[in-house]
């Protein structure tokens, strides 16, 4: 049987008058840190920036990134959280989706900072040896890589709330976060929800990189 998920962007006055649930109704990610209520929305001024992390559901991984300017969201599942996998979600939205990457925000995830990652962002050609095959992996442009692992910073707060709003919007069910059918759902509505810092309607369309 085929599982649905009900629209999850609500406010939570709105999720305990539907519900009468007024206990916290999410998961609380401990990885994440704080957004501060009266930051300034964040904006950069590198064009085609996004930022970039990991998320895991139980036994499950994605790899999160979103326009740091326009807000749109590109979640894609990994089998593990290697550069080989990030490389190739990467070169596959580059290549295949002709999604337009000029910057990559980071922290010190594993992968993100090894040589082959580094590598490939610099436009060199990666090459992998996979059961007598050999799989290559080129950016169409050279990529810029801000890598920012400091604790006492702030500096991926987009890619934090995202992730803070995806897990809110699957409340307490972890194991329906790892259903790429639902989370692929999700991160639609996401995009095609008008978003109060933009007042866009989708994302992707917004002149604001142009």
């Amino acid at each position: 049987m085929n599982e649905s998920i009900n629209y999850p962007f609500k406010s939570k006055y709105k999720y305990i008058k539907d519900t009468g649930i007024k206990t916290e109704p999410y998961i609380k990610d401990y990885q994440l840190k704080t957004v501060k209520k009266l930051s300034k929305p964040d904006f950069s001024f590198e064009p085609y920036a996004y930022e970039m992390d990991i998320m895991f559901a139980l036994n499950k991984a994605y790899l999160v990134l979103i326009n740091v300017n326009t807000k749109y969201l590109i979640v894609e599942p990994i089998d593990y959280k290697s550069e080989y996998y990030v490389i190739k979600v990467i070169d596959k939205l580059v290549n295949k989706r002709n999604i337009r990457i000029e910057t990559i925000k980071c922290d010190g995830e594993k992968a993100f900072i090894s040589n082959a990652f580094k590598s490939y962002c610099n436009g060199e050609e990666q090459r992998y040896q996979l059961d007598k095959h050999t799989i290559k992996f080129k950016a169409p442009n050279k990529i810029k890589l801000i890598i920012d692992d400091s604790p006492f910073t702030n500096a991926h707060k987009c890619v934090d709330a995202v992730i803070r709003t995806l897990r809110n919007a699957f409340g307490q069910s972890q194991q329906r976060m790892t259903n790429n059918v639902l989370m692929q759902q999700m991160v639609e509505w996401y995009n095609n929800t008008p978003h109060s810092s933009l007042r866009l309607l989708n994302p992707l369309y917004t002149s604001f990189d142009e």
